[in-house]
């Protein structure tokens, strides 16, 4: 009974009906006027017409006087839908819409507030919807007393909240209001039914005029066009909002989708496609006239269509509240072969209107047993729908008006959508495995842990709310991934039902590749976002906000970037733990309360722009800035090569802590607190941290603030203009290189010539972890060409000089170069090797490392035996 025309003219054919005349276009009256092609109508009645003949004469449309050159050329072509030589039946046997959209893009865009207005309004704040906005002019006010839009008023008076615009009804050249007071209305209030009673055009509606469109200063509400007096346009001047709504509007012309707009350097959309296609121009529906409305008999449409809402009358059992019904019933309603044709609906019929604001499903309880799963929805009257993830295929059921029902299935996951007029729909996810591509929207409860396995994909819609009811975890693994995009006006949120603390619900676990946040919020997880790599590459989190976890994000074994992201309020707010690289730009990172960034066990970080402070605040243990454990190599800047632009500060122990052969470097930030260390070098071993052109807090810096080998020189004399602030985009990028200082290249080849001409001494140990931290930091571009034969290299230098500190120190990087290339049997039989002859503290480093070797492999018997 539902049909929605997917496309405008160039996609979906147009029938016309010849509506009023039988022959319009050989009318004189109308050729006189040049009125043919307004007799000549856009109509989708005629796809919903099953019984009646509109062809019934057979004939064919002549030549005829066209206003201009805008209109579809009918001449040769059948006559349809004639009043009295045809035969057609205005009686609907379904019910139809059509969405004017010609590509993916504008599909996606409707489609976005399509469901953001059917399943969770502007993420859950939905009073809006009992609010109206109500334009009238003058012409519209003359023959009634209450005015029409008065009388829509007191209509809807109970469900909707209405602010009128309109014009003063005396004669004279109408001044008040213009488009952008209308446009201003718009973007200041929030909306959920928009109705303009208005004269119009194809791509406008006169907000106000003198008498009908004589003398007017004319208000376009599509685009800006001075040269016809055009003061502003909806298109250029209104904001993009998270708040869809329904228009309804009796104006002449503006859903003739027909018109050709080719002629128009500046008109890109008709009126009614513009509201349709258009982000910022939020109409999720719209019912409206392809030809002329008239000021008596389409008004009398616009008030049944009101009434049988506001009453919830039906047609032929099928509720008025369902928009493809409710327009059908106030045309069978009502005497006009001519609106008959004119008035069309722009959207899904089968979409039920919110009238006024909805209430809410908060009693509905689901119980999932082995053999059934058992649905109340709190409330009777309801429809519960329960189905497969494979469109159905393994198992659907749908039962309506009913308030509780068991559905015995075993097969799982399965979702679960509760809907009852005038309620926000209740969705939820049962636990299980997916294997295929899912699509997750609105407001959905996840009821257990969910796997997604194989090829199985979930992508996430802009608004969706992920709601956890339990400790439950959604998983990712072996080709399966996540795309969850969400954006500024419309974040996914992940979040938790049953509590408001840390570690309410589990974790997003992820173990692939190519895994996509943006724009999301996750709150109150335990290991809230786990990448767990084995290993994996493409994963991204941009523009996203972690807050009140346990750790906010812990990044294993995988290659990973943290994007302008607010990331505060954790335990710990990010841990990093094996990684071949982790580039964090354009992030603040604070109030966790351990270390802002803690680190262990081979990783390279690079931070760029990024702001990280105030954190250590109510932890134990390590309680710093950046906390770089184990043979990990940080740099935050790089000397010489690009600048860090970070702010690092206030934290409660050291701002950047540098454990066991750690290798750092600090170039272009601003570094400072009022106590505790700027830097701190653990251990007399560790490579000399390179700390250049930094702000320090002071100047001259203070010496007392710096343990260990840290060569801080050319200090900054005054705060950075940049202190405080994040930026992206840049990391990575050189700047200028003294003549005299080394490229990386050029420092490759001097590290490996110091090397190999002191191979026995201690220079030769520091030149190796010199050189490991430049050709590391290069693993992944591999610009120097090093990667591939630099384990052949270490492996030479471990077999030449094994009893020396510079064989022994090839040897732990070896186990670092198998683990990047995810040869863990071996980088375990190196680890064991090691330990026979490696002592503290690089030994305790080294067994460290096992551990989570042990657990990559899935060995956690010999794991829990270190």
């Amino acid at each position: 009974m539902w049909v929605l025309l997917g496309g405008n003219n160039k996609v979906i054919p147009i029938r016309y009906g010849a509506s009023t005349y039988d022959n319009p276009d050989l009318n004189s009256y109308l050729i006189l006027r040049e009125e043919v092609p307004y007799y000549i109508i856009p109509t989708d009645l005629y796809y919903a017409d099953f019984n009646g003949d509109w062809k019934v004469d057979d004939d064919y449309y002549g030549s005829y006087v066209r206003p201009d050159n805008a209109f579809a050329n009918l001449e040769g072509k059948p006559r349809y839908g004639e009043p009295n030589n045809d035969d057609p039946d205005y009686y609907p046997e379904i019910f139809i819409g059509r969405l004017l959209v010609s590509s993916a893009e504008e599909i996606d865009t409707w489609t976005k507030k399509y469901l953001n207005y059917v399943l969770y309004p502007n993420d859950g704040n939905f009073t809006y919807l009992g609010n109206a906005l109500h334009t009238q002019a003058d012409h519209m006010q003359w023959y009634y007393n209450p005015s029409q839009a008065e009388q829509i008023d007191a209509i809807t008076e109970s469900f909707w909240s209405t602010t009128i615009i309109e014009e003063d009804i005396e004669w004279g050249e109408a001044t008040y209001p213009q488009a952008a007071n209308v446009i201003n209305y718009m973007n200041t209030n929030d909306y959920g039914l928009i109705l303009f009673s208005n004269h119009g055009g194809v791509a406008e509606i006169t907000v106000a005029s003198d008498s009908m469109n004589v003398n007017e200063p004319m208000a376009s509400l599509i685009s800006y066009w001075p040269d016809f007096g055009w003061d502003a346009g909806l298109e250029d001047n209104l904001d993009i909002k998270n708040t869809p709504y329904i228009v309804y509007s009796n104006a002449c012309d503006i859903a003739g989708y027909d018109y050709n707009f080719s002629w128009s350097s500046i008109l890109k959309h008709g009126f009614v496609e513009a509201f349709i296609v258009e982000e910022n121009l939020n109409a999720v529906a719209f019912a409206g006239n392809t030809r002329f409305g008239w000021v008596g008999s389409s008004f009398d449409l616009e008030k049944t269509f009101f009434n049988d809402v506001v009453d919830d009358d039906d047609l032929n059992g099928y509720p008025c509240r369902k928009m493809g019904v409710g327009v059908a019933a106030s045309k069978v309603e009502n005497s006009s072969s001519y609106l008959d044709y004119s008035n069309n609906y722009f959207g899904d019929p089968e979409m039920n209107m919110w009238v006024g604001t909805p209430s809410q499903l908060l009693s509905a309880s689901v119980t999932v047993n082995s053999s059934n799963i058992v649905i109340n929805a709190g409330i009777s009257g309801c429809d519960i729908c329960v189905s497969s993830g494979d469109n159905g295929s393994s198992y659907y059921l749908a039962v309506s008006g009913v308030q509780s029902y068991t559905f015995s299935t075993t097969v799982r996951p399965l979702y679960i959508t509760i809907t009852k007029p005038n309620y926000l729909p209740y969705t939820a996810v049962t636990g299980g495995t997916f294997t295929t591509a899912e699509t997750w929207f609105g407001n959905l409860h996840m009821l257990g842990t969910v796997l997604v396995t194989g090829s199985g994909s979930i992508t996430i819609l802009p608004g969706t709310n992920v709601l956890m009811d339990g400790y439950y975890t959604l998983g990712f693994y072996n080709n399966a991934h996540l795309i969850a995009e969400g954006t500024n006006q419309s974040p996914i949120l992940f979040t938790s039902t049953s509590g408001t603390t840390r570690q309410s619900w589990n974790r997003l676990y992820f173990r692939s590749s190519n895994n996509v946040m943006k724009y999301c919020e996750v709150e109150y997880g335990d290991w809230a976002v786990c990448y767990y790599g084995y290993p994996s590459t493409g994963n991204i989190v941009e523009n996203c906000t972690l807050h009140d976890n346990d750790q906010g994000i812990r990044i294993e074994y995988t290659g990973f970037d943290i994007k302008n992201c607010e990331i505060y309020d954790n335990r710990h707010n990010i841990v990093t733990i094996n990684n071949p690289q982790v580039d964090i730009e354009g992030t603040r990172i604070y109030n966790g309360d351990r270390d802002g960034i803690y680190s262990v066990s081979s990783n390279t970080v690079n931070i760029y722009g990024s702001v990280i402070e105030n954190n250590g605040i109510g932890g134990t243990s390590t309680r710093n800035g950046i906390y770089a454990g184990y043979n990990d190599v940080y740099n935050i800047g790089y000397t010489y090569s690009w600048s860090g632009y970070n702010t690092i500060r206030n934290n409660y122990s050291s701002e950047i802590y540098a454990g066991d052969i750690s290798n750092v470097q600090i170039f272009q930030n601003s570094v400072h607190d009022n106590d505790g260390y700027e830097v701190y070098n653990s251990l007399s071993g560790n490579p000399t941290i390179l700390a250049w052109f930094d702000w320090w807090g002071e100047t001259p810096a203070n010496s007392t603030q710096f343990y260990g080998n840290v060569n801080y020189n050319d200090e900054l004399e005054s705060q950075p203009s940049w202190e405080g602030q994040t930026s992206s985009g840049q990391l990575s990028k050189p700047v200028a290189v003294p003549a005299d200082y080394l490229s990386p290249e050029e420092q490759i080849v001097h590290l490996k010539n110091l090397i190999a001409t002191n191979s026995k001494t201690t220079q030769a140990d520091s030149a190796l972890v010199a050189l490991f931290s430049i050709v590391r930091s290069d693993y992944i571009d591999n610009r120097y060409q090093e990667r591939d034969d630099f384990y052949s290299y270490l492996s030479k230098m471990y077999d030449s000089y094994e009893n020396y500190p510079l064989g022994k120190r090839a040897l732990q990087y070896m186990i670092v170069w198998k683990m990047l290339a995810n040869e863990n049997e071996t980088a375990i039989k190196l680890s064991l090797k090691a330990l026979d002859c490696i002592t503290n503290p690089d030994r305790m480093g080294v067994m460290g490392n096992l551990v989570n070797l042990y657990t990559y492999s899935n060995q956690y018997d010999l794991s829990a035996d270190i």
